[in-house]
């Protein structure tokens, strides 16, 4: 598994110096990365030909900044985000395999969330709205439905700040993937 991570690592160092957006890795705090393999049988015997790995990076504050995915280690597309100092997210990059990307910006109004395709001339279109009430809260979904099929999560190992190191997802009560997480901290004062 290590030699796939760095191999990942430096196809991203790589990819990063080709893009025209890039995330400051001063702010970086946190790197997640997750490599999920399909399963073949009920022991969760893994499909080491079908793998998906993603890196994820965060701020001190815990905004996601980036996430790229790969499959069998070809880049296949990623999103990187900006915020302003309120923590708010004002720019979203949808980032294709060729390194052509699609901007969005967003606009926080009270209560509401409008978000906006940007175009190369400069013209906005709204794409989404979101609107938020007093209560809003965000869970993690651990268990989904969709088109009838039910995924489910369990977590077997954690790290000592309480992050799933391992899971393992079930569809319609089938064994189906399972996934392992590295977390590399940085900037972190003790």
């Amino acid at each position: 598994m290590k030699n796939i991570i760095g191999f990942v690592l430096i196809v991203t160092l790589l990819y990063s110096c080709n893009t025209q957006i890039k995330t400051d890795e001063r702010k970086v705090s946190r790197i997640e990365t997750t490599i999920e393999y399909l399963v073949i049988d009920e022991n969760f015997t893994k499909d080491t030909t079908k793998y998906k790995t993603s890196i994820k990076k965060y701020d001190a504050n815990n905004n996601l900044l980036e996430e790229m995915d790969y499959f069998n280690n070809i880049f296949y597309g990623g999103l990187i985000y900006k915020y302003n100092s309120e923590n708010k997210k004002t720019n979203e990059y949808l980032i294709s395999s060729n390194g052509d990307y699609t901007h969005y910006e967003y606009k926080h109004l009270p209560n509401q969330i409008d978000k906006y395709r940007i175009y190369k001339n400069k013209h906005q279109e709204k794409v989404e709205s979101t609107f938020l009430d007093s209560n809003s809260i965000s869970n993690d979904i651990v268990m989904s439905e969709q088109n009838q099929r039910r995924e489910i999560f369990t977590y077997e190992s954690y790290d000592n700040k309480g992050n799933w190191l391992i899971r393992k997802s079930f569809k319609n009560d089938m064994p189906h993937s399972v996934t392992y997480k590295s977390i590399e901290y940085r900037n972190e004062s003790d």
